[in-house]
Parts: structure tokens; C-alpha cells; sequence
């Protein structure tokens, strides 16, 4: 086949994939916000044709793609998703729900004695990786994606072995049921990645969504987001507790995630001792400059719960619908809060401080320094400056 042909039975392809996914997502929900998915498949499109265009055979006219067929036509990007290895015993963390095992294909076992397990037979961890495969990306940070699995459910699943992303999550399940945020529906691990599994939150990301919103559809989050975090931050640190330390809230392990992540080797006790790590660095030299920074912060913060995280991509924002679906204007609401493995207990001044990490003070989230919701979790200005010099000097 020709260049020209090659090409235009790609386009054929790629135009019955993307048709085939949306007709399915329209049929399920007739009223679904398709926005998010229409912009994740302009930025795929272009890639998939010029796989398919590498591939692709002639299709008998009139055919229609089911997930099978999607699957074997765009095979170099479904191979990309990560896939739970059968060479290593899985171990399960949480069991697995039955609404994700609902998902998997008729005739496999899903009564309570699998949900309950702390084995999975092989024919379920392939039946998961099948609707893995099938899924969608909807992020991706280097080794970690979150993948869509059916309309209402998704999978988190990265290499860090970090629990803390999902005991932080649970501990705040358990003391504020009503806190939007997604539920666990299993957790387990292959000995390479954990695979998270967790209920699908509606909307969008506020960091999709945050250009095109009005001033005062911006003033409404903030509101919103405020009275959520008075509600967490009802929460009081025992300090007299030994056991209790700055950090997760299981873990007790001390967090600080700049471009990577880093992990205090030591039990971390006071405001202090946090400082210190955060102006440390194996296999770096204290510099003077670092010296005086450290020792002119200061350690007298309340000991606070803390989300640690609180970043535009990080919020899940939905509208609410007339009777016919319809969104209606500035009537948007906070849907859920995402990504609590940098939670536990902080000083103050950490939420402020983390909301601003990473956000360009030229970009599209320039103003998102106006809308934080400081009558919950304070202003913190000379604290944030102090964290760039940090940020600065880890590089």
C-alpha cells in the first residue's frame, strides 16, 4: 500500500476508534460532559494516526471496532499502559471491590470470597489487565498514570510503593466521610508498581478549566474550598502523644516534594527538626547562605492536618445541570479533592506554601495566589519567600 493509502486507511482507523468510544460514553450518559475527553483525544489523535499508519491493513467496509479491535489496531499505544505483572505473587493491600470486579468480563468469578481475598486467581489479575488496556490516560507524571477504568472508576499506579497515598486518603475517609474525594475500591502490588483503584470523581480539573473561569465563579471556589478546610483542620494534633509525629497521618513519615520527592531518614518530632530537613541535602554542602536561612526560620507554627498538595490539578470541578443537562453558569462546584499522599500533620504555613509550588507566576494559574482559600489556611507570605531560597538551592 502507498503512502497516500497507508495514510488515509490510518485516518479511517483512527476515525472509527474515536467514534466507536464516543458513541459508547454517549449511550451510558446522554447528558455526559464530554470536554475533557474531546480534549484528551485532539492532543492523542495525531500519535494514533501515526501508528496506525505504520500498521494498518485494510478493514472490510462497513466494519465497526469493537475494544478488541482498538486494541489490536492501536496496539503500540495500548502496550505504553502499564500492566500487573504475572511473574511476582500480587500482594493485595486492599481487597478488591466488587464494583471494580463488576467491570470484569461475565463469567469470571466475583462473589465475596475474591473481594475478600488476599490472593487473586491469575484469570482476575488478566481480566484486570484487560480493562487497564482499555482504559484511557488521564494523567501522567513520569512512571505515574491514572487511567480510566469503565465510566465511573479509575486506577492510579506508579513505582514509589508509597502508601501513604492511600492511608493518608483512608484516615481522612474515616474522620470526614462527607470530604469529597474519591473512595478506595481495592489496592494492590506487583513488587514493581501498587495499582490503585478508586471510585472516578465528575468534572473537570480546575487547572483545565481555570482560564475561562469568571471572577466570580473564582470567588465561589474559594468560598468553597474554605469551608472544607476549616472542616479538615478541625482536626487536633496531639503533640503530647510520642507516637504522633510531623508528617503523614499513619506514617508519621515527613514529606517534602519539590521536583522530586524526598523523604526525611529520621523520625521528625518538632517545627525544628522539620527545618533542618528541609534544608538538607545528602551529597550537598550546607552553604552559609542555607545556614542563615535555616536558622532564621521559624518553629513556632501550629501543628495543623494538612492537605499539602492543594494545586488547581489536584481539584476536581463540576457544574450543576438544569433538567434537560444543561450546565448552568456560575453555578460550579468543588466535586472532589485529589492526591493526598503529602498529607498528615504540618505546620501552618505548609498548605499556602505547597499551594504555591510549581505554579507559574507568568502562566495561565498566575492568579491563583488571589483565590487561595486564606481565611482557612492563612497567609503566608515570608514563609513562601523563605521556601523559594530552598527551592533554590536544591535545584
Amino acid at each position: 500500500m502507498n503512502s497516500h493509502l497507508q495514510t488515509e486507511q490510518a485516518h479511517k482507523v483512527a476515525n472509527a476508534v474515536v467514534f466507536s468510544q464516543l458513541e459508547s460514553l454517549i449511550e451510558d450518559n446522554p447528558a455526559i460532559d464530554l470536554s475533557p475527553i474531546l480534549n484528551q483525544q485532539v492532543a492523542s489523535y495525531p500519535q494514533l494516526v501515526s501508528s496506525l499508519a505504520k500498521t494498518t491493513l485494510p478493514s472490510p467496509p462497513g466494519q465497526r471496532l469493537g475494544n478488541a479491535a482498538v486494541a489490536a489496531e492501536a496496539g503500540s499505544k495500548q502496550d505504553k499502559l502499564p500492566r500487573i505483572s504475572n511473574e511476582t505473587p500480587i500482594k493485595v493491600i486492599h481487597p478488591i471491590s466488587h464494583e471494580i470486579l463488576g467491570l470484569l468480563d461475565p463469567g469470571l468469578p466475583s462473589d465475596s470470597s475474591i473481594a475478600l481475598s488476599d490472593h487473586l486467581p491469575q484469570v482476575v489479575v488478566e481480566a484486570l489487565n484487560n480493562l487497564i488496556q482499555e482504559g484511557q490516560i488521564l494523567h501522567q507524571l513520569h512512571g505515574t498514570y491514572v487511567i480510566s477504568v469503565g465510566l465511573h472508576y479509575a486506577v492510579k499506579t506508579d513505582t514509589s510503593g508509597d502508601l501513604d497515598q492511600i492511608t493518608s486518603f483512608q484516615y481522612i475517609h474515616d474522620k470526614f466521610p462527607d470530604i469529597p474525594a474519591p473512595r478506595c475500591l481495592g489496592t494492590i502490588a506487583d513488587g514493581q508498581r501498587i495499582y490503585f483503584f478508586m471510585s472516578r470523581s465528575p468534572g473537570s480539573t480546575l487547572e483545565s478549566v481555570w482560564p475561562d473561569l469568571s471572577v466570580s465563579t473564582k470567588v465561589s471556589l474559594r468560598n468553597q474550598l474554605s469551608s472544607l478546610f476549616h472542616h479538615i483542620r478541625s482536626l487536633c494534633f496531639e503533640s503530647q502523644t510520642e507516637k504522633v509525629l510531623i508528617g503523614g497521618f499513619v506514617s508519621g513519615v515527613s514529606k517534602d516534594i519539590r521536583k522530586t520527592e524526598r523523604i526525611a531518614s529520621n523520625p521528625v518530632r518538632s517545627e525544628k527538626e522539620l527545618n533542618e530537613f528541609l534544608c538538607s541535602k545528602p551529597g550537598r554542602t550546607t552553604t552559609m547562605l542555607i545556614k542563615t536561612v535555616c536558622s532564621s526560620m521559624s518553629h513556632n507554627h501550629r501543628i495543623v492536618s494538612t492537605h499539602g498538595d492543594l494545586h488547581p490539578r489536584n481539584i476536581m470541578v463540576d457544574w450543576e445541570k438544569d433538567e434537560n443537562g444543561r450546565m448552568l453558569e456560575d453555578t460550579v462546584r468543588v466535586s472532589s479533592i485529589l492526591d493526598w499522599e503529602a498529607a498528615g500533620w504540618y505546620p501552618e504555613h505548609w498548605e499556602f506554601v505547597k499551594a504555591m509550588h510549581a505554579i507559574d507566576s507568568r502562566g495561565p494559574l498566575r492568579d491563583w495566589i488571589d483565590y487561595l482559600p486564606t481565611e482557612a489556611i492563612g497567609n503566608y507570605m515570608i514563609e513562601y519567600s523563605v521556601d523559594c531560597l530552598i527551592d533554590r538551592w536544591h535545584g
